[in-house]
């Protein structure tokens, strides 16, 4: 499967698809770099969460005409128990039907699985495999009511969910996937939690950039990977889809990225993050989640001094 791209609406501020810079929509030049805004997209503002120390947003992009991207953040902390996240990330495959309502349909009910799932004492990789048939359906659902008559492949999505939390030592969780939507662990080491569900075939054949599984009424794989992990150590766990880790392809790169930032909330990272996305071209939908366990949750301290 591979994303496709729509038109950009004629009427709202439109955005450098070279620098990042918003113009007014009758605008033919940019100011800032002097690029073509003939065929700019329209600029938008990122849509964001914010719990404290957890924290996600998802923006379209400079190239896109909608954002088919969705996240869902929740705090499922248990009452007197350690900190708990649930974290959520679908990326709506382009070339389907109803990309949108897919990601969103998806993302949503695996959210609501999980917190229901960890907070009734299910285990974490359990609890993400129930998540993932629970998104599968929703996505169906989208397939029967929100289907129109294209002759596009039915509504699909990719999928990347995971529930971690705080231990005595540093932080254990559990990651589940379909698709090439990412998890990482950025802490004392930087790693990629997930490996990408791609062709893997010759560079040159049509397949190539391709998923290999999908949430969908025709996915061919529906079995999620997972893997469990557990670190010495805080850091932060980051979910995104290809939009942002398209430009930071290696956990040293995501890393040494969010090191340039400097230590920000969640949620100004988040927003931090997508602005680098699109300053390096926004040539896709961006969503990045970020449950921050370097830093003690204002929540927990107050916990503490009650």
């Amino acid at each position: 499967m591979t994303d496709g791209a729509g038109a950009a609406a004629a009427t709202d501020p439109v955005a450098c698809p070279s620098c990042g810079e918003v113009a007014d929509a009758e605008a033919s030049w940019c100011e800032a770099c002097g690029s073509d805004l003939t065929h700019a997209p329209p600029a938008s503002e990122p849509d964001t969460t914010d719990l404290g120390w957890i924290a996600c947003a998802t923006d379209k992009g400079l190239r896109r005409s909608a954002n088919e991207d969705a996240v869902v953040v929740l705090d499922a902390t248990p009452d007197a128990g350690p900190d708990t996240a649930v974290l959520v990330v679908c990326d709506g495959v382009g070339s389907t039907d109803s990309p949108a309502a897919a990601a969103r349909a998806a993302a949503t009910t695996a959210a609501q699985s999980l917190e229901l799932s960890v907070r009734g004492g299910t285990e974490p990789s359990t609890a993400l495999e129930r998540s993932a048939r629970a998104a599968q359906e929703a996505v169906i659902d989208v397939t029967r009511s929100d289907r129109p008559t294209t002759g596009a492949l039915p509504p699909s999505s990719t999928f990347v969910a995971a529930v971690a939390r705080r231990t005595d030592t540093g932080v254990a969780g559990s990651v589940a996937w379909l698709g090439d939507s990412r998890a990482y662990w950025l802490g004392t080491e930087a790693l990629v939690l997930t490996d990408d569900h791609v062709w893997d075939g010759p560079a040159e054949a049509e397949q190539a950039g391709s998923i290999t599984r999908w949430l969908g009424v025709d996915a061919v794989d529906l079995v999620p990977s997972v893997v469990d992990f557990e670190t010495e150590g805080e850091g932060r766990l980051l979910l995104c889809s290809d939009g942002l880790w398209g430009y930071l392809r290696e956990a040293d790169d995501m890393a040494g990225k969010i090191g340039e930032i400097g230590g920000q909330s969640p949620v100004a990272l988040v927003g931090a993050l997508i602005d680098f996305a699109n300053a390096a071209g926004g040539r896709d939908n961006i969503a990045v989640a970020i449950a921050d366990f370097a830093h003690e949750p204002e929540d927990q301290r107050t916990r503490d001094e009650q």
